[in-house]
């Protein structure tokens, strides 16, 4: 579109692309990071603190360090099936941590943030924590239907035979 103003900016309109599965990504991963903001700020309101020291020591590392570790196992087994875009079969699907759930990266992140908020010892971050998996699911959905028409039966048999969380 021009405009007859000189001077005035040329504005292009493009259509709209069709969502990615890393464009999706990216929204769960903007929900847990809210979901931290408002804990953190929540909890300097309403700090409270109910978590066994116990449980704070030894399962806030270990979330917070397992968690990483998934995501990092799920970003190289992903790699894989890239490479193998030509010869697409449920099994390539099945790969690395793959084999035990849909969503690795997600289950990392909860992980990892619940590990932070039981260090915290923060019941509210714990909260938000557990909001933010709610909504982050939503997207999650959307990026099933997305692999599902990018993939098709390959991608629907794989579903069918691994679940999405642990």
């Amino acid at each position: 579109m021009k405009s007859s103003f000189k001077g005035s900016p040329k504005l292009d309109f493009k259509p709209m692309q069709k969502e990615s599965v890393h464009h999706i990504l990216s929204y769960s991963y903007t929900i847990y990071f809210l979901g931290i903001i408002v804990g953190i700020l929540l909890d300097r309101f309403l700090p409270i603190r109910v978590i066994p020291n116990e449980l704070q020591v030894t399962l806030g590392p270990l979330f917070l360090l397992a968690g990483p570790l998934l995501i990092l196992w799920a970003q190289r087994s992903s790699r894989r099936l890239k490479q193998n875009k030509d010869d697409l079969s449920k099994e390539c699907f099945k790969v690395g941590p793959y084999c035990f759930t849909r969503k690795p990266t997600h289950i990392g992140l909860f992980f990892m943030v619940l590990g932070f908020a039981l260090i915290s010892n923060s019941v509210v971050l714990i909260g938000t924590t557990i909001i933010s998996y709610i909504f982050s699911s939503i997207f999650i959905r959307r990026q099933e239907n997305i692999l599902a028409e990018k993939y098709g039966e390959e991608y629907l048999k794989y579903k069918k035979e691994v679940r999405s969380w642990l």
